[in-house]
Formats: C-alpha cells, sequence, structure tokens
C-alpha cells in the first residue's frame, strides 16, 4: 500500500512526528513533569495534565496488542486487499494504529516482535508501518 489515499494535517501538536516520519524517525512526546511517554501526540500529558514536554525517538520496536486482516475495500477507497492492520505496543509503552507491510498475514499474531518500517510518499508523506521481526 504504497499510494497514499490522504495526507496527514499537519498542526504544531504534530508537526514533530510527521517532521520525523520524512527523516525516518518515529518521535514521540515524553512529559517534562512526570516522563510519561504519549502518542498520538496531545498538548496535555494523559498522566498528569501538564503541558511542557519534549520529542523523542521512539526505539521502533515494539509488540502486536491486535491485529485484523482486511479483505474488502472500503467504498470509495480501492486498495490492495488483503491488508494487516495492527495495535502495536512500543517498547516506550505507547499503542500505535499501524499497518503491517512486509510480512505474512497468516504469520502475524499477537505478542508478535515488530519493528518500524516507514512508506515515503508522494509530496513529502510518510506514514508509520510495522514488519515482522526476527523473534531471534
Amino acid at each position: 500500500m504504497s499510494d497514499f489515499r490522504f495526507a496527514p494535517i499537519e498542526n504544531p501538536d504534530t508537526e514533530a512526528l510527521w517532521a520525523g516520519l520524512r527523516d525516518g524517525r518515529l518521535l514521540i512526546q515524553k512529559c517534562s513533569a512526570c516522563n510519561a511517554h504519549r502518542h498520538p501526540p496531545s498538548p496535555i500529558c494523559h498522566r498528569c495534565n501538564e503541558g511542557e514536554h519534549e520529542w523523542v525517538e521512539a526505539s521502533g520496536r515494539g509488540t502486536v496488542w491486535s491485529h485484523s486482516v482486511v479483505h474488502e475495500p472500503l467504498d470509495g477507497w480501492p486498495s490492495e486487499v488483503p491488508y494487516t492492520v495492527v495495535i502495536v505496543t512500543l517498547e516506550e509503552g505507547v499503542k500505535i494504529v499501524s499497518n503491517l507491510v512486509e510480512g505474512s498475514h497468516e504469520a502475524v499474531r499477537i505478542g508478535a516482535p515488530v519493528e518500524l518500517a516507514v512508506t515515503q510518499g508522494a509530496a513529502g508523506v510518510a506514514l508509520p508501518r510495522f514488519r515482522l521481526a526476527d523473534a531471534g
């Protein structure tokens, strides 16, 4: 799925995320008050309600928390099917919804290790995707 059907909307809360992805890095917010990581980006911490934060590079490694294989394209959104939607728990403790690339739909399972595979598209659009990682 390299042909993107949309471009992310960048705003002051998300621009560092999208800029990092264009450079091949997944950046997440880290609260300056309680050190909690957070994703998706937000103006305040979900744990302590403070607003100060820094952007840190995530490891890009995680495990599949949940997954679903899509077999039918959405009306008006033709795409290559099947494709796998995953919810990944990153090593930093946050969850991210994405797609599995470079992996077998049959091989994905809850708890499977995955790693970041940034997909670059036209017009500077880059999306965080994941591939199955070698368990060894």
